[in-house]
C-alpha cells in the first residue's frame, strides 16, 4: 500500500507511486475554508513529468492536472487521479491527527489523596509572571507595551531584575511578531539594550516574524521551543495570531488552549478596546483572554511629563496563584537612541491620583459613564471588598449614586456634586 509521508514543519509531503515514480507537495496550505492547495511536483528516474499549483480537494482540478501527466511513464490519467488522491487524503489525515494532538490531554479520573505535592510554585518574572503559564499584556496603542515586552525578555535572559525588585529566572526567550517586521524589533531591542547599560542585545533572545496564523506554525514555534530550551514565548499580538475572530469564544478558546500546549511561560500582548462601551480596562474581545489567563498586566497611559519621558502605571489586575502585586510607577524615557525604564515616585503628579482608592472609582465611574462593582474592581484593579466599603462612603457623602440594575448588580454614576 502507498504510503505519504508528511512533513507538518516543513509542510511537504511526498508520495511514491507503483512505477517508482515521486509526487512532491510542498508549500501545503489548508485554508479557513478547509482546501487544502499544495504546489505538485511529479519526477520519473529520468525527469520531470509535471508540476504546478494543485487545489487538491478539489477532484476536478485534480483531474485536470492528472490529464497534463497522460499517459507518462506507464500510469494513464485515471491511474494519476487515483494517486493525487491518496495524496490528498494522506495530507488530511495527518493534518487532522496533529490537529487531535494539539487539544490538551485528559488526565483522567485522579485520586488526589494519593499524589504527592508539587513543589514550591516558580516564577518567570517575581509576583507577575508565573512560571510555565500564561500571562497577559494588554494596553492601548502608543503605550510602550512592545518597548516593555522587549525589556522583560532581556531582563529574564540575563537574569537579572526587572525594574528595582522583581527577580526573574534566567532563561532563553523567544519572541513571536505577527505584527512588526525583523529590522523595527531588533531597532527596538538595541534602544533598549543601551537602557540597560549594554552595547548590544543579550545572548539568549530569539526573534521570528510570522506570517501566518500561529495555529498554522504551531509545531515549528514547539520545535525552537525544544531546540533551543525556550523559557519565556512572547506573543505579540493576540488579535494577528489568532487564525479566526479574535473577539468570538471559540476562537480566542482555541489559541489560549494552543499556548497551553507550550512547555513554556508566554506572555501574550494584547490590545485595550476604547472604553465607549462604558466598561473599565479590559482585554478587546473574548473574556476568556482574561479568563485563561492565570496573570493579567494592563499598562495604563498617564501622558508625557516632559518631552522624552513617557509616564506609565503598571497594574496587576489577575493572578491565580497568589495575591497581586502594588501598581509599578514608570518612566520610559527615550534619548538619542536609547529607551530607558525607570521606577518613578508614586507621588509624582503623574500618578498622585492612583494612591486614592476614593479617587480611582471617582474617575473610573466618570470614565465609563455608570458601573457596576465588578466592572470598578476590573477598572482599578483593587479588591472588590476595598472597592464596596469605598462605595458605601462615597454613597453616604453623595458623591455616587445608585442607578438602576444590570442583573443582581447595582449600576453606579456619580451625582452632580461628584461631578
Amino acid at each position: 500500500m502507498m504510503e505519504v509521508e508528511y512533513h507538518h514543519i516543513d509542510r511537504t509531503a511526498t508520495l511514491e507511486v507503483s512505477n517508482g515514480a515521486i509526487i512532491t507537495a510542498s508549500e501545503i496550505v489548508k485554508g479557513r475554508d478547509g482546501e487544502i492547495s499544495a504546489s505538485i511536483r511529479v519526477d520519473s528516474k529520468e525527469s520531470v513529468l509535471g508540476a504546478g499549483l494543485v487545489h487538491l480537494g478539489d477532484a476536478l482540478r485534480r483531474a485536470t492536472f492528472a490529464q497534463t501527466l497522460a499517459v507518462s511513464d506507464g500510469l494513464t490519467p485515471e491511474d494519476w487521479v487515483s494517486n493525487l488522491t491518496v495524496l490528498y487524503l494522506g495530507i488530511q489525515r495527518s493534518m487532522s491527527d496533529i490537529a487531535d494532538n494539539l487539544r490538551l490531554n485528559d488526565t483522567g479520573l485522579v485520586d488526589v489523596s494519593k499524589v504527592d505535592e508539587p513543589g514550591t510554585r516558580l516564577e518567570t518574572v517575581q509576583g507577575i509572571i508565573p512560571k510555565g503559564k500564561i500571562t497577559s499584556l494588554f494596553a492601548e496603542g502608543g503605550t510602550s507595551k512592545s518597548f516593555l515586552a522587549a525589556l522583560i525578555n532581556q531582563t529574564v535572559a540575563q537574569g537579572r531584575r526587572l525594574f528595582d525588585d522583581l527577580d526573574t529566572i534566567a532563561g532563553t526567550c523567544l519572541y513571536l511578531d505577527f505584527e512588526d517586521d525583523a529590522d523595527e524589533f531588533i531597532r527596538r531591542s538595541y534602544e533598549t539594550a543601551r537602557g540597560l547599560g549594554l552595547a548590544s542585545p543579550p545572548i539568549g533572545v530569539f526573534y521570528r516574524r510570522c506570517n501566518r496564523p500561529l495555529v498554522e506554525i504551531f509545531h515549528e514555534v514547539l520545535a525552537h521551543v525544544e531546540a533551543f530550551s525556550i523559557s519565556l514565548v512572547t506573543v505579540d499580538s493576540f488579535g494577528a495570531a489568532c487564525a479566526g475572530e479574535s473577539e468570538g469564544s471559540r476562537d480566542s478558546i482555541a489559541l489560549m488552549q494552543l499556548l497551553q500546549r507550550l512547555p513554556c511561560s508566554v506572555l501574550l500582548i494584547d490590545h485595550e478596546p476604547k472604553a465607549k462601551d462604558r466598561r473599565g480596562p479590559t482585554q478587546f474581545g473574548s473574556v476568556y483572554k482574561r479568563n485563561l489567563s492565570r496573570s493579567q498586566l494592563h499598562l495604563e497611559d498617564r501622558g508625557w511629563p516632559e518631552p522624552g519621558r513617557h509616564a506609565l502605571l503598571l497594574k496587576h489586575t489577575k493572578l491565580n496563584s497568589g495575591p497581586l502585586r502594588a501598581a509599578i510607577p514608570l518612566y520610559v524615557e527615550f534619548n538619542q537612541g536609547t529607551v530607558r525604564f525607570v521606577e518613578a515616585n508614586p507621588n509624582d503628579e503623574a500618578f498622585q491620583e492612583a494612591q486614592s482608592l476614593d479617587a480611582m472609582i471617582i474617575s473610573a465611574i466618570r470614565e465609563m459613564g455608570q458601573a457596576t462593582k465588578k466592572n470598578i474592581v476590573e477598572h482599578t484593579g483593587a479588591k472588590a471588598t476595598s472597592v464596596a466599603n469605598v462605595l458605601t462612603k462615597l454613597k453616604n457623602r453623595h458623591v455616587v449614586k445608585e442607578a438602576g440594575m444590570e442583573g443582581k448588580a447595582f449600576i453606579y454614576r456619580l451625582t452632580d456634586e461628584g461631578e
